[in-house]
């Protein structure tokens, strides 16, 4: 049984992190957020690497120049998007805008930051020809259908474990859509504390527990959503878990 933690921010991992995830099995996609982390993973070789501007870093990265030179060499694009708490759309969606420009160029995956924002994000994605789409810590409920319409992928991280809401929409997601994440380093305080991809098995055990289906089933499925998003498999015919 394998697992994949699809948005984490690691930027570089030791020998004891990941004697830990080798233990459990699983694979961490590490996501950058500005240039000097997307430099570091790219220069740490860690394997699968996304690079970009957060949108809290928009206002500062302007030039992105230095991305077109790693965007090749990279895995995909991200973690970019919008979010109203860091400020006017007006600049984060210029710079959300050149990187979907990279990513449609490059055909490389996407992982969008969509807090608060995530109707604009949809319209803005609307209008690329992008391969595979993300959509990171996704929690609005009332976009489910677009989302599903559109063919992108929606994560749910530790936060699943005890929200009500992101329960409704694990249940309104398509199932060959759906994916697990830590956005490590972020701490759960009702999980006292707890953080990281270790926290992978008990989401899609949540997952398997909300849509009714045996555990192993569901990691499966989920694993097989992750590679179809990072383009190491070509299949677009998810298989189908079994109910518990």
């Amino acid at each position: 049984m394998e697992f994949i933690d699809v948005h984490s921010h690691f930027e570089s991992i030791g020998s004891e992190i990941e004697k830990l995830l080798s233990s459990v099995r699983i694979r961490v996609v590490c996501v950058a957020t500005d240039k000097e982390s997307s430099l570091n993973i790219i220069q740490n070789g860690l394997p699968y690497a996304f690079v970009g501007v957060h949108p809290s870093c928009a206002g500062s990265d302007e030039d992105i120049s230095w991305l077109n030179e790693i965007a090749a060499v990279a895995f995909g694009i991200g973690e970019t998007g919008l979010d109203p708490k860091y400020g006017p759309l007006e600049p984060q969606e210029k710079i959300f805008m050149k990187q979907l420009d990279i990513a449609e160029k490059l055909q490389k995956p996407v992982q969008v930051h969509s807090r608060n924002a995530a109707k604009k994000c949809l319209e803005i994605l609307g209008s690329y020809k992008l391969s595979r789409v993300l959509m990171h810590w996704f929690d609005q409920e009332e976009l489910t259908k677009e989302v599903n319409s559109m063919g992108y992928f929606a994560s749910f991280g530790p936060a699943l474990l005890y929200s009500k809401k992101l329960e409704r929409i694990v249940e309104k997601i398509d199932t060959s859509l759906i994916l697990t994440e830590s956005d490590y380093p972020i701490q759960y305080t009702p999980l006292r504390g707890m953080s990281g991809p270790v926290l992978i098995p008990s989401v899609v055990f949540k997952v398997s527990q909300i849509l009714g289906y045996k555990f192993g089933d569901m990691a499966e499925l989920i694993a097989d959503n992750a590679e179809r998003f990072l383009g190491r498999v070509n299949s677009t015919n998810a298989p189908t878990p079994s109910k518990a």
